[in-house]
Order: C-alpha cells, then structure tokens, then sequence
C-alpha cells in the first residue's frame, strides 16, 4: 500500500463519524503525533549513525558543494508547492494564492500521514487542515479520496515501472504486486461508487456491519446508521468535482508527478555536486525503485528504508560513500525541514480545535477564517 493512497482509507472512516468528538479523541490524536514523531527521529539518529560511520561518508559531505545543497532545498519547497497544487487543482480553484493555502493545508494536514504507517492516521488533520481553508466535511472527504485515487493511479503506473526493471530479483517483484492490491482496489471501488453510489453505501454498511460483529465494537452501531446518508453524499460531492472538471484528475496527477519529480531529482543533483555524472536511463529506473520501495515499506515516510536504497541502489552507479552522503544530505534538504514546518503547523491545528474544549469534524456547509 502506498501512504498516500492509505490516507483515504481513513478519510471514508472520518467521514462517517459522529459530528463531534470528545477531548480523549483529542488526546488520542495528539499521543500518536508523539509516538510516530518519536518513532521517525529513532529511525532518523540510527540511519545517520549507520550512514555517517561508513568510511569516505565524511569527506563526501565536506566535498558537496553548496549549490547541490541549495538546489535540493529549492526542489522540497516546489515540491509542496506541486502538492498544493494538487488540491488546488482538484477543487477548481487554481490561482496562486490558493495553490499557497492548499500547500499550507497539505503540509499542515499530512503530519499524522508522515509519522503513521502507510499514513493511515493522516485522517483527523486532513479534515481540520482543509476546514481551516474553508471546505465542508464532504467537501474535505471528496478532495482527500479523489486526491487519493490521483495518488493510487500514479502508485500504480509507477509500480508497473518498477516491475518491469526487477524481473531478475527473486522475490521482489512479487512483494510489489501485492503492494498493488490496496490502490487498484480503491481506484475500482470509488470508479465504482460514482457509478453506483446506493450500492457502495450498501458495501460499506456490511462492511460495518461484520466488523461490528467480529469486534463487537457496539459505537458502531451510531456509525452504521448514519453510514448510507454520508457515503452517498460523499460520492455524490466528489462526482461533482469530476462533472465540473473532467480535465482535474490528470492535472491533479501530472500535478503529483512534478511533486514526487522534485523531490527525487535531488539525489542526482547532489551526486552531481559531488563530481559525479549520472546517465538517464539508469538514474530514472533507480528512482522509480527508490520511491516504489520507500513508498510500500511500513516506516513512517520510509525513514531509514529511503537512506538504505538509496545507497544500495545507487552505491553501485556512484561510489558507495557518494550515495551515502546523498542519502543523507537528501533527507535532511527535501524531508526533514518539511517534517519540522508540518509539525508546527499540526501543533497550531490542535490548538485552535482545543480552544473549543472539544475536538470536532467541520459540518456540512461551515468555513472558518484566518
């Protein structure tokens, strides 16, 4: 599963949920903030540990000249731009400042995606990030699944890539089709839903239903029964997207493409800021796996899976220290400051939601100003 494609998982979650939620839904949000943070720096320290104790790792970063550094900070901070662009693009309303608002929803809502396995805890800030801009709960729902389904489609083609490059490694290629199942499925089940909106909510309502059974989850019961009402609505909302704009799903994925285009394109830069010239056939193959592999993997945002195929993905088309310097200098240019900028942002989201001594989902139809 991809983590972008996984927040939507949680998003049709929320959005069959009660109205309001009590300050233990609060506190429980904020204690998996904390954990998965806590989690991505232990993973963070021990991959700089490892990677920095290799031999010729230091004199490869003293030797980085500065403009690979200064490029790959340029390149992260497009890339957010890109994914605000996304959202811009998928709600119709595509000029700069906006394109900067749903940047600044991007980074401050994907938080919980970025320190939770396959983002699936990315749900909450979502919802109060793209309220906070002015959208209503469907609304909200709409632009998170169809940025999903944007998301699942551009794992999967990437995924085709990448299988079509690993037909030599045992094993491998079928971890990554499996990792397939979750975004075709939830590009079928939502083609599907538009078409068929009553029978979707019938699927969801069994679905409910037997977890209800086998978890005897008796809160479900409130879910269930407002389930038909939200999902029909929900897919009612994000067909009008599609209707009004039958061009934003592809400018939402080519969208997508300069995003993850950015923040990959990094790497060889900073190889290149190192003296080493890197050919395209190879270094775009590379990357495709790169982003497939840390994609897949269960670490919050692959920390530590990234650093350790970047350096043996690239070790041999470089030098081994060289990819591991790269590795290093890519994570801390393209990665962390946005880990850091969304965390702040996620601490001031939970903020706002605290003044009201309750934590609660936008209604139907509300916006909330700056």
């Amino acid at each position: 599963m991809s983590a972008d494609s996984a927040s939507s998982i949680s998003a049709a979650s929320l959005m069959t949920a009660d109205g309001g939620s009590t300050r233990r839904s609060a506190g429980s949000v904020w204690r998996a903030a904390r954990i998965g943070f806590a989690i991505l720096v232990a993973l963070a320290v021990v991959s700089v540990a490892i990677l920095s104790a290799r031999e010729g790792v230091g004199l490869a970063l003293r030797t980085t000249r500065w403009w690979g550094i200064a490029g790959a900070l340029a390149l992260g901070a497009l890339s957010v731009l890109a994914e605000g662009g996304v959202l811009a693009i998928l709600s119709g309303k595509v000029r700069p400042m906006n394109v900067l608002r749903m940047a600044r929803a991007y980074v401050a809502g994907n938080f919980l995606g970025l320190v939770t396995p396959w983002a699936l805890g990315g749900a909450p800030s979502w919802f109060w990030a793209l309220s906070r801009e002015g959208a209503g709960l469907s609304e909200a729902a709409a632009l998170v699944t169809a940025r999903s389904v944007v998301a699942a489609g551009f794992f999967t083609a990437m995924t085709v890539v990448a299988l079509v490059a690993l037909p030599t490694i045992s094993g491998a290629s079928g971890t990554v089709v499996l990792s397939v199942v979750v975004p075709v499925g939830l590009i079928v089940f939502v083609a599907y839903g538009l078409n068929h909106p009553t029978r979707a909510a019938e699927v969801v309502c069994a679905a409910l239903r037997w977890l209800r059974q086998r978890a005897g989850i008796e809160r479900l019961d409130a879910v269930i029964e407002r389930a038909p009402e939200a999902v029909m609505g929900f897919f009612g909302v994000l067909a009008g997207l599609i209707s009004r704009r039958p061009l934003a799903l592809a400018g939402a994925m080519l969208a997508m493409a300069a995003a993850r285009f950015c923040q990959l394109a990094a790497l060889p830069l900073l190889l290149a800021a190192q003296g080493y010239r890197m050919t395209a056939g190879p270094t775009m193959i590379g990357l495709v796996l790169l982003w497939v592999g840390a994609s897949i993997s269960p670490a919050p945002s692959g920390e530590g899976v990234a650093q350790a195929l970047v350096a043996s993905i690239f070790g041999p088309l470089a030098a081994p220290q060289a990819a591991a310097a790269a590795a290093l200098v890519w994570r801390a240019s393209v990665y962390y400051p946005i880990f850091l900028v969304s965390g702040l942002l996620f601490a001031r989201l939970v903020r706002g939601q605290a003044r009201t001594e309750t934590v609660t989902l936008p209604k139907e139809g509300t916006e909330r100003s700056e």
